[in-house]
This record gives C-alpha cells, structure tokens and sequence, in this order.
C-alpha cells in the first residue's frame, strides 16, 4: 500500500521521531548473529519483521562467486530459497540487505531458517538508510558421506558368529541420519563386541557426523558364502559401500568304519591309527 505523507499529519511528527531514534542506531550499525552454518541441499525460509515500513527494504542471497541467487523486497515480509547444492545454488552464501531510500525509516530483522531439522541459521537486524550490504553468511554444500577401511573376507562355523572387523564412516553437509545396513547374513555395530543389529543410524548433529567406527561380521545365522554391499545411505548423499564376503562352513560330522558300530564298543578312541588313517580333518 501507498504511504501517503502529510506534512501537518501526525505521522509526519512520528516518522521525524523514528528518525532521530534510527539515526542513533545507525551510528552503531547493524548488528546480526550467525547460530550455524546448515550445509546441504535445503530449502532456506525468509521472514522479515520491522516496527516501521518496509518500502525501503531490499534483500538478496548471493553466491561464494557473488552472485544474485535470488532476490526479493520492497515490501516483503517473506521468502523461500532452494538451494540445490550444485552449482550456482550451493554455498557458501551471503545475505544482503538494504534500506536506503526517500525517508531512510526501515527498520528490518530476518531470521533465515533451514528445512529438515536445520534450524535457524542466521538472524539479524539493520536501521534505515543502510546501503546494501553483506550482512552474514551461511552454507549449503553438498551432503556427503565418507568411508575408511576395507573389510578382508569373513569366516565362520555354522552356528556362530565370526569375528568382527571394522571401517570408518563420517558425514558433512547432512539434512538428513546416515543409515548404515549390511547384506543378509551380516549384523553391524557401533560397540565391539555387543550391539549388534541388522542395521545402524547415525544422527548428524548440526549437519555432521563425526568418524565414527562400525564393526561388521557373520551372523550365527548364516550359511553358505553370503557377500554383498554394507550401504551407507542418506537423503541427498550419494551412498557409499563397503564390499562384504565370507564362507560359513559348515559343523564337521564324524562317522567310523572300524569299529562299524558305535555300539559296541561303547567307546571309540578317536587317536588309534584306525580312525585317524581315515580322517579328513587330520585327527
């Protein structure tokens, strides 16, 4: 809407006031808090609030190359930016506000807000007449999930589980958890020696997930030769995967020949050189 000023209306009388009051803001400058940088392919909300007018007020996000990835203002008091994570919308990026003008009265504050748990990620405030400018940064790279170690064949008794082994995984950028899920006949854990699931999730905390350890083996389930990927997935990431293989064999069986029955004798001695001369096991 208009402002229509009258120069023996009260609102002129107001507006000189909010001047004077801004002018002694505008000595300070403005001032803007950066809570942490959200990285990965997001959505960014805008919303602007001001005691005074925002006919002055102009806003924009700019890439690391410094360039206008989207724009909005005068006169709004919100905005939405998708930033994809390839380039040009991917971060770092710049906000940009400004509110010089006729009357130089806008007196704007932002809060920028980040999809799928980010948060806020900026917040911050400027009086009227302020040229356009950086006023704080934030990111929005690309989610990636990061692996360390390989994993050398597995080997079991049927019945039980083999001995575990381990690799490294880590997170950056993350909107969403990293779930880590093993092939059949495989169970994974954070913990050695206990813990152990069919699957594990990773929670980022403000979009990363530190190094973390994963130990992998044979279920006392499987059989066979089970191999697979370990998949380490995550919306967004491209998922990385840990080769697994492995042989189940099976229980040995013993059976005698001489004597022919088990019977009789009752008892076999297993270490006379007629069980062991055909042995398969190197009695």
């Amino acid at each position: 809407m208009e402002k229509i000023y009258n120069q023996f209306s009260n609102k002129v009388i107001l507006k000189n006031l909010l001047n004077f009051c801004f002018l002694a803001f505008l000595i300070i400058g403005f001032s803007s808090s950066k809570i942490f940088a959200q990285c990965g392919p997001t959505t960014y909300s805008i919303s602007i609030s001001t005691a005074s007018y925002l006919d002055e007020t102009v806003c924009q996000i700019r890439n690391a190359a410094g360039t206008v990835v989207h724009s909005f203002g005068p006169n709004a008091t919100s905005s939405s930016y998708v930033a994809s994570g390839t380039s040009p919308n991917n971060g770092p990026f710049t906000f940009w506000v400004g509110t010089t003008g006729t009357y130089n009265d806008n007196t704007p504050t932002w809060t920028i807000t980040a999809s799928g748990g980010g948060g806020t990620v900026l917040t911050g405030s400027i009086g009227g007449g302020s040229a356009l400018s950086s006023r704080g940064s934030f990111c929005a790279l690309n989610s990636t999930i990061l692996t360390s170690g390989t994993l050398s064949p597995f080997t079991s008794c049927a019945g039980t589980a083999s001995s575990e082994q381990s690799f490294s995984i880590s997170g950056t950028g993350l909107t969403a958890n990293i779930s880590i899920t093993p092939p059949t006949g495989y169970e994974v854990s954070t913990t050695s020696g206990s813990g152990f699931n069919s699957s594990v999730t990773l929670t980022p905390s403000l979009g990363t997930v530190s190094a973390t350890t994963i130990y992998a083996r044979l279920t006392n389930s499987a059989s066979g030769t089970p191999s697979g990927n370990i998949a380490c997935t995550s919306t967004g990431a491209t998922t990385k995967n840990v080769t697994a293989s492995g042989t189940v064999n099976a229980l040995p069986t013993v059976s005698t020949t001489n004597p022919t029955a088990v019977c009789s004798p009752s008892t076999i001695d297993l270490t006379t050189p007629a069980v062991t001369a055909g042995s398969t096991g190197g009695l």
